[in-house]
């Protein structure tokens, strides 16, 4: 089983292992609904706190949460868009609001340290005024995202325990409406067993990061809690 302790560190060290698959990304259908939790450029619960212009994220702050920041900020996003297509080439053709954030945060941040540096300063770049504004809010966010990223990293749980349980949760249950749509299950059947134990490594790692965009947006209380109710279904449950 995945350990969730690996799981998160690929996400807080944007080390992704490069044999997810990456001629399949998931995709947000023109139809779909907005997320249940709201990007972090509109995230109004954190406030902003940035001290450090995009450019500088990446020397301090988990690359995957960057690029996930970005990627949730449409403007940023497309102005971004031609230097992550340069980098994950069989995105070219598809327009920026039609791949999931989590699968771009994905493969970003599977490149190697010095190509996202690169990378990264070239989206930067690529911003203008309105856009570098749009995106600034989010320091915040990402900088709350490193330290969950941790809490997660703590529990030393196997990963496919934690999505169970989180699919039980209603803070986290919304994470899992692509795959669900996507394998065409019903929603009102399928258990969160069901889902964990036979997610691809690619559906893996994108819950994990649709479930950690859910707790960035939580509450220190409510967060604690989620944490502890996680930690205490998992241990009744049977992979």
């Amino acid at each position: 089983m995945r350990s969730l302790a690996a799981l998160s560190a690929l996400i807080c060290l944007c080390a992704c292992a490069p044999a997810v698959e990456r001629h399949a990304a998931p995709t947000t259908p023109e139809t779909s609904p907005s997320p249940t939790a709201p990007p972090p450029s509109e995230a109004t619960e954190i406030p902003d706190t940035s001290a450090l212009p995009p450019a500088q994220w990446l020397a301090h702050h988990a690359p995957a949460a960057c690029w996930f920041a970005l990627a949730e900020t449409p403007s940023a996003l497309g102005a971004a868009w031609p230097v992550i297509t340069g980098q994950v080439t069989y995105l070219q053709g598809h327009r920026p609001d039609s791949v999931a954030p989590a699968w771009i945060a994905v493969e970003m941040s599977s490149f190697p340290p010095e190509t996202q540096t690169e990378a990264w300063a070239e989206a930067c770049a690529a911003l203008g005024e309105e856009e570098r504004r749009a995106l600034a809010p989010s320091e915040s966010w990402v900088e709350r995202w490193d330290g969950i990223g941790n809490r997660l990293h703590s529990l030393n749980m196997a990963g496919e325990m934690m999505l169970a349980a989180a699919f039980t949760l209603e803070p986290t249950r919304g994470a899992f409406d692509t795959v669900i749509a996507q394998r065409g299950l019903d929603p009102e059947r399928v258990t969160g067993e069901e889902i964990a134990a036979s997610a691809s490594s690619a559906e893996h790692i994108t819950l994990i990061f649709e479930i950690q965009r859910r707790l960035v947006m939580m509450s220190d209380e409510d967060l604690e809690a989620w944490i502890e109710a996680v930690a205490s279904i998992a241990r009744g449950i049977s992979l």
